[in-house]
């Protein structure tokens, strides 16, 4: 929002700031049905044209006193949390279920050679040119659920992996140093 409101030259950004921020705190949130001016304040506020056409406020709480009025804000912002929470656990599941739609779960088996995801930046070189993955890798014993522990070498190091980081290897591999009853 702030970038579509500041000049050419960028430098004018602060000063449009609280402006930005007034129509953010405004705006009803998808995930939540509220605007973070109802569920950090309890209610709604007057925007600058309200005051100026001397709008009246809308509340019903002008005659009460201050103990009915707090009690009423706190109802109001216990409701608004409340609904707020079901709306953003309805969200989380609709994100979860379109996620699962598109991962595909891999199994992996001591004893298969794997290509590890280690991507790596170096100055003055584009990283979509740049290899993503190292390897290949041996997985020496799976930790179950989902984790393993690889080994480039009979000598090198061995390491823990989360399978979302590996990729099967379909070239020719090297000799498996693992005996198949370790495995």
């Amino acid at each position: 929002m702030l970038g579509k409101m500041v000049s050419e030259s960028q430098r004018d950004w602060d000063s449009k700031l609280f402006l930005v921020m007034a129509a953010y705190r405004a705006t009803p949130h998808d995930s939540t049905g509220f605007t973070p001016n109802k569920l950090f304040l309890g209610r709604e506020l007057r925007m600058p044209i309200d005051v100026l056409m001397d709008l009246p406020p809308e509340r019903d709480d002008m005659h009460t006193t201050p103990h009915e009025y707090l009690e009423k804000l706190q109802d109001n912002a216990a409701e608004a949390y409340r609904l707020a929470r079901e709306k953003l656990r309805a969200c989380a599941q609709r994100r979860k279920h379109h996620y699962d739609l598109i991962v595909k779960s891999e199994q992996f088996k001591a004893g298969e050679w794997v290509y590890y995801h280690y991507p790596r930046r170096f100055k003055s070189k584009s990283f979509k040119w740049q290899k993503s993955y190292t390897g290949p890798y041996l997985i020496v014993r799976l930790i179950e659920p989902v984790n393993c522990v690889l080994q480039r070498s009979p000598k090198s190091k061995p390491f823990v992996a989360h399978f979302d980081k590996l990729k099967r290897c379909e070239a020719s591999t090297p000799v498996s140093w693992v005996s198949v009853d370790a495995q």
